[in-house]
């Protein structure tokens, strides 16, 4: 009897950390479709996921009661447009400003909506550059991914895509800041990386760090997509975000789940290994 209990206790006790682990991990989240989510993982910061099939993060974050960013767009208007409508819905007439951290689909594919709204746009000259001479390539590495007969919906929906570069251009090496609401907004080029013109985004007040492609998740094991990256390079970019943004709190991935500095350590002993 009294080894029963004992069993029973260490089995609660394991449940209640199961528990613990699984809130500490988890967010409240809103499905907007089969392929879009939104993760409130604190007040009025949302990560956005577009599975379009890979996923893929945005960061939303609410800086005023009238005043959002979002960091990165869904990978093509459709899904943009559902996000659009869900931020109209739930908060009402709103001013919203996105940024694209660099040219690739998973970062601006859903421009064209946002700029038809007349919703400013910014990225840097460099990603219109980019986006103008390897446009027509990279949609075509895209459908090329995407051929298998499971993946066809999203290989129409990439055919029929038109990639649109930023509405409001700033010089890559100089960078930008954005004061909206009661934050500052640091659009910050560290050198080349994942691409030759991925920015990170830092909210200063908030210190949160939407890194981009340029940052791994922890589970990755991988680099990603290397088709414009310089690895070299890349190295002494993720230093030098390391050591700038160090005291980070947040920091989103390009892909996969958040965390904090940590990320970047990471993607950093990935580099050397590489």
């Amino acid at each position: 009897m009294k080894k029963r209990l004992v069993s029973l206790l260490i089995l609660f006790l394991i449940s209640l950390t199961n528990s613990g682990i699984q809130a500490q991990n988890s967010s409240e989240f809103t499905r907007l479709s089969e392929d879009l989510v939104i993760h409130e993982i604190e007040k009025d910061t949302f990560i956005v996921i577009h599975s379009f099939p890979w996923p893929a993060n945005s960061l939303l974050i609410k800086l005023s009661s009238e005043e959002f960013v979002l960091v990165d767009t869904p990978y093509e208007n459709g899904a943009s447009q559902l996000l659009h409508e869900w931020v109209l819905n739930k908060y009402g007439k709103v001013t919203l400003t996105v940024i694209n951290t660099h040219f690739h689909s998973d970062s601006l594919g859903g421009n064209h909506y946002f700029i038809n709204k007349g919703i400013p746009v910014y990225g840097s000259d460099e990603t219109t550059k980019q986006l103008e001479a390897k446009g027509d390539e990279l949609k075509s590495l895209l459908l090329g991914w995407l051929k298998n007969s499971q993946h066809r919906r999203y290989y129409q929906a990439i055919q029929k895509s038109e990639l649109v570069g930023p509405s409001h251009s700033f010089n890559l090496d100089e960078g930008l800041v954005l004061n909206i609401g009661d934050e500052r907004i640091e659009l910050y080029f560290p050198g080349e990386n994942h691409s030759p013109d991925n920015i990170v985004v830092y909210f200063s007040n908030r210190k949160i760090l939407f890194g981009s492609c340029m940052i791994r998740a922890l589970f990755s094991q991988k680099l990603g997509n290397l088709s414009d990256a310089d690895v070299n390079k890349w190295k002494d970019s993720t230093q030098k975000i390391l050591s700038k943004y160090k005291g980070s709190r947040i920091v989103i991935p390009g892909h996969g789940k958040w965390g904090d500095v940590r990320l970047i350590s990471h993607t950093l002993e990935l580099l050397k290994r590489s």
